[in-house]
C-alpha cells in the first residue's frame, strides 16, 4: 500500500480542478479558466514541492532549477491575477490555492534549514 504524500495530494487536487475548469466552460459555454488555472497553480506546486523535498536527501541543480521556474510560474499567475482583478472573482483559486502552495513549500524549507542547522552543530 502506498503512502498518501502532500504532492500526491496537490497532484490529485491539480488534475480535479484542472477537469472542473474543463467540464465547466464546455457545459456552459463561459469562458471560466480559473479552474484550468488554479490547477496548473496545484500542479507546479506540487512539482516545487517535491523538488524542495528532494533537494533535502541530495542537492540537484535539475531539481532546483524545476523548482525555481514553477514557484516564478505560480507568482506569475498571481501577480496577474490582483491585476485583473479575477482574484476578487475567484478567491479560491487565485488567492487560498497559492496561498496553501507557498506555504507547503515554505514549511519544507524551513524544515530542510532546520536539518541542516541541526547538522552543521
Amino acid at each position: 500500500m502506498s503512502k498518501i504524500t502532500i504532492t500526491k495530494i496537490l497532484i490529485v487536487f491539480g488534475i480535479l480542478l484542472m477537469l472542473a475548469g474543463i467540464g465547466t466552460s464546455a457545459s456552459t459555454g463561459v469562458d471560466t479558466a480559473s479552474g484550468i488555472q488554479g490547477g496548473t497553480i496545484f500542479l507546479f506546486g506540487a512539482l516545487a514541492y517535491y523538488a524542495r523535498k528532494t533537494q533535502r536527501i541530495k542537492t540537484s541543480k535539475k531539481w532546483l532549477v524545476a523548482e525555481i521556474i514553477s514557484l516564478l510560474i505560480i507568482l506569475r499567475f498571481t501577480i496577474a491575477s490582483f491585476l485583473s482583478g479575477q482574484s476578487y472573482n475567484h478567491p479560491i483559486t487565485y488567492f487560498f490555492v497559492p496561498l496553501l502552495v507557498w506555504g507547503s513549500w515554505f514549511f519544507i524549507f524551513l524544515k530542510r534549514n532546520n536539518q541542516r542547522s541541526i547538522k552543521n552543530e
